[in-house]
C-alpha cells in the first residue's frame, strides 16, 4: 500500500502559500513544532515540506534548522532582473493558447496585485517548456511578498499591468516590459522596507494558522 501523502502535501501547499504572503517575516527562523500544530499535523511531513521548500530556495538551511530568506536591495534587485530575463524570453517566444495557463491545478483567483501581475506576465508568452515553467514559477514564489508590498511604493498599478496585457490579447512591447522591471529596480530599497514593514502576526494568521 502506498504512503499516505496528504499531510506532506497540505504542509508543502500551506507553507508555500504562506512564504508568498511573506507570513513567516524575513530571516527568521521556521519552527517545526509550531507549525506542526498550526498545521494540525505530525511534525515528520512538516520537515519533510521543508526540506523540499529549502530545496527549491524559497527558504534556508541553517545550522539550528530552517529560516526564511534575508534579502538586501541587492539580492532583490537580483531576483527582479531575472524575472525581466524570463518575462523577455517568453514575450519573444512560440505562444501556447492562454488555457494554458496556470501550469498547476489551480487557477488564479486574481484577488491581490499578486496574482494579476503573475497572469499579467503570463501573458506575454507561452514557451513550450515545463522546465521554463518551473523555474519562473519558483522565482514568483520567491518574488510574491515583494510584489505585495509594491502597491505601497509605486502606488495603484492596475494600470501599469494593463499596458503589458495590451487591448486585444497583444502582448506588449520588450520596451514596456523593460520599463516595468526598471521602475522596481530603482525602488528596490522602498519596497523592501515595506514588504519588511508589514504586519507579520496578522498575516501569519490569515495564511498559515487554522
Amino acid at each position: 500500500m502506498s504512503r499516505d501523502r496528504d499531510p506532506y502535501d497540505r504542509a508543502v501547499a500551506r507553507l508555500t502559500r504562506g512564504l508568498r504572503a511573506g507570513a513567516f517575516g524575513h530571516g527568521q527562523p521556521l519552527h517545526v513544532h509550531r507549525l506542526a500544530a498550526d498545521l494540525a499535523i505530525s511534525s515528520t511531513p512538516v520537515r519533510e515540506a521543508l526540506a523540499r521548500l529549502a530545496g527549491e530556495g524559497l527558504i534556508e538551511r541553517a545550522s539550528t534548522g530552517y529560516v526564511t530568506p534575508r534579502h538586501d536591495a541587492a539580492s532583490l534587485a537580483d531576483l527582479y532582473s531575472l524575472d525581466e530575463i524570463y518575462a523577455l524570453a517568453a514575450l519573444s517566444s512560440k505562444r501556447r493558447p492562454l488555457a494554458a495557463w496556470p501550469p498547476t491545478a489551480e487557477a488564479p483567483s486574481l484577488d491581490s496585485h499578486v496574482e494579476r501581475t503573475e497572469l499579467a506576465l503570463a501573458r506575454l508568452g507561452m514557451p513550450e517548456s515545463r522546465a521554463f515553467w518551473a523555474a519562473r514559477r519558483n522565482l514568483w514564489n520567491r518574488l510574491a511578498p515583494f510584489r505585495e508590498a509594491e502597491t505601497s511604493v509605486l502606488g495603484d498599478l492596475d494600470a501599469e499591468l494593463g499596458r503589458l496585457r495590451l487591448e486585444g490579447g497583444a502582448a506588449a512591447s520588450a520596451r514596456e516590459v523593460r520599463a516595468y522591471y526598471r521602475r522596481r529596480v530603482r525602488t528596490v530599497s522602498a519596497i523592501l522596507a515595506a514588504a519588511q514593514g508589514r504586519n507579520i502576526d496578522q498575516i501569519y494568521l490569515e495564511y498559515v494558522s487554522p
